[in-house]
């Protein structure tokens, strides 16, 4: 369910996707959603009182997280990570600081083959040692939070989608319900977008590249499967991948399954 926030995008409670055995995740306990940096009080107050918020998990790099940081203080009494995977700003066209991240060469990369690009990036965010080590952080945040968890990296989309993505499998969902949740992003990442495109028409190249970022700012079923698949390369499925490369053993996944009913 989409949450009506005015200043987060793509923001929606995991609540009611059923897992294989035909349980559902509660509503009101996993929350994922797009930068909170816009947020307003009424947003606060609606997450806070309506929603239960307790934990914030934030997936951005370090200097994604300086340069628009979470407002921990409308957010009193909530705790907050900070929890590192991938930098993807390094594959794809960012905003930050009012800067076109990358040189020449990568502008002409995205404009041939953006979708390459998003796809190397799904596939190094399951397979570097950093991000794995940022995976187990987030599922031991998981664990041991009280009340309702919400992550979030820039847009809600690539991050935060691979890190729904490894819970809800955690939690027993089958792959086709995960991707249906995957692709819902699309339509609701709009600042996101726009802030690409102002940034690229400060350089004069909105329209050379007006494809390229529709593939960038959209959740491609192609994105999510490149990340599925090494997983499955590397450990044989997802559920391999969860317990080899992040160490989720039976125990935590039980655990785990007080977010069902």
């Amino acid at each position: 369910m989409f949450l009506d926030l005015e200043g987060v995008d793509n923001a929606r409670d995991l609540g009611g996707i059923r897992t294989r055995d035909g349980r559902a995740v509660i509503p009101g306990w996993l929350v994922r959603s797009g930068l909170l940096a816009d947020a307003t009080p009424a947003d606060a107050r609606f997450l806070i009182e309506e929603m239960g918020l307790r934990t914030v998990i934030d997936l951005r790099n370090t200097d994604e997280a300086s340069a628009r940081p979470d407002p921990h203080a409308l957010f009193a009494g909530v705790e907050f990570h900070h929890i590192p995977i991938l930098d993807t700003s390094q594959f794809g066209v960012t905003h930050e600081g009012g800067k076109l991240r990358g040189a020449w060469g990568l502008i002409r990369k995205v404009k041939k083959h953006p979708e390459l690009i998003m796809m190397e990036t799904y596939e190094r965010m399951v397979l570097d040692e950093e991000s794995r080590r940022g995976f187990r952080r987030f599922f031991d945040v998981l664990l041991e939070a009280k009340g309702c968890v919400l992550w979030h990296c820039s847009s809600g989309k690539d991050r935060a989608g691979v890190a729904t993505a490894l819970v809800l499998s955690a939690l027993g969902v089958g792959p086709d319900a995960i991707m249906e949740d995957y692709l819902l992003t699309n339509g609701h990442t709009g600042t996101r977008s726009q802030g690409v495109r102002d940034t690229l028409a400060a350089y004069h190249l909105e329209k050379r590249l007006e494809g390229s970022i529709r593939v960038l700012t959209s959740a491609d079923e192609r994105f999510l499967g490149a990340a599925l698949d090494a997983m499955a390369r590397e450990c044989g499925s997802i559920d391999g991948y969860l317990e080899q490369a992040l160490g989720i053993d039976a125990s935590q996944r039980a655990a785990l399954a007080r977010y069902c009913g």
